[in-house]
């Protein structure tokens, strides 16, 4: 008997009411960030990146965080880190043209390792293209990061890709979640 092991979890978070409501809240609190170091080696990246500290966001985000660690608990399994103040959540605008090409999030970072990959679409109007894919062998679309107020969350090893956006604006929150070293 085989395990199956869910390749992503995903479920509905905030309502567009809500989504409004984050998105203008956390403009307070956004730096331009060089992404350089988190941005994989080589790849195409257009999307403009805004970032923003957890001790920041968390009271904005904290059904967020819950909804990964609960989920990470019985989906996962992953040993992460407690949450912490100093974190960075970065959120990402596509508008027209812009992407993110096939790219893992698991690079290390010593002491830890990045384990999950959250993302909570904060689009606030409808777009088009900017599709999330994930690569383990055969590219899966992940539908559900198309709706507002949707969060998604898989490992973070896994090989992934925004497609450019055709129309509108896509907007979300990426929180790379740490743990003990991979041994």
């Amino acid at each position: 008997m085989s395990l199956q092991y869910p390749l992503y979890y995903w479920e509905p978070v905030y309502t567009p009411k809500e989504v409004k409501e984050i998105n203008k809240n956390l403009k307070k609190y956004m730096m331009n960030k060089d992404t350089t170091p988190w941005a994989a080696g080589g790849v195409v990246k257009t999307s403009k990146v805004d970032a923003v500290v957890w001790k920041d966001a968390k009271k904005y985000l904290h059904k967020f965080n819950d909804f990964i660690r609960l989920r990470n608990a019985r989906v996962f399994g992953f040993h992460l880190f407690p949450e912490n103040d100093h974190d960075w959540l970065f959120i990402n605008r596509y508008s027209k043209e812009e992407q993110y090409a096939w790219h893992l999030d698991s690079h290390t970072y010593p002491p830890s390792d990045i384990k999950i990959t959250a993302l909570l679409n904060l689009s606030e109007s409808p777009y088009e293209g900017g599709e999330l894919e994930l690569n383990t062998g055969c590219i899966t679309k992940v539908p559900e990061m198309d709706k507002p107020g949707y969060m998604i969350m898989f490992p973070s090893l896994f090989l992934h890709r925004v497609t450019p956006v055709t129309k509108g604006t896509r907007t979300s929150v990426a929180f790379l979640l740490t743990g003990e070293r991979w041994t």
